[in-house]
């Protein structure tokens, strides 16, 4: 077999994993670390859609971001892929009808708000004499 045509079957090997058919022999490299809370950031979810999303529950989700645990199995390659493609479950999917989709700017926006503004209750209280 020719250089030409060891890279042609290379090529059309890639096509076909592309294309989400098996490929005989074909390894996926998964890498052993995942910057979590990063990937979920670029999908632009808040953790609660991005749990939902992926089907994990939100307390793991805050393990794997935290760094006390790092996801195993088919969640690695899951994440994996959303590190190179960040919309792709979403695209395939949709977004969880339940748990509305933050976009980054908006998340901070929303964040600096709410610090501004302290809780219903305590504006309560402080409306009353002698608080």
């Amino acid at each position: 077999m020719s250089t030409f045509d060891r890279v042609m079957a290379g090529l059309n090997e890639a096509l076909e994993h592309a294309k989400g058919n098996e490929v005989p022999g074909m390894r996926v490299h998964v890498p052993d670390q995942l910057d979590v809370a990063s990937i979920r950031k670029r999908a632009g979810l808040s953790q609660e859609a991005f749990a939902n999303t992926i089907g994990v529950p939100g307390g793991t989700l805050k393990n794997w971001e935290q760094k006390r645990r790092q996801p195993e199995g088919s969640a690695r390659v899951l994440l994996a892929m959303l590190d190179r493609n960040p919309s792709v479950v979403v695209e395939m999917l949709g977004a969880p009808a339940d748990v509305p989709v933050d976009k980054p700017a908006d998340t901070a926006r929303k964040t600096a708000r709410n610090r501004q503004k302290p809780p219903a209750r305590t504006r309560a209280l402080r409306a009353q004499p002698g608080h």
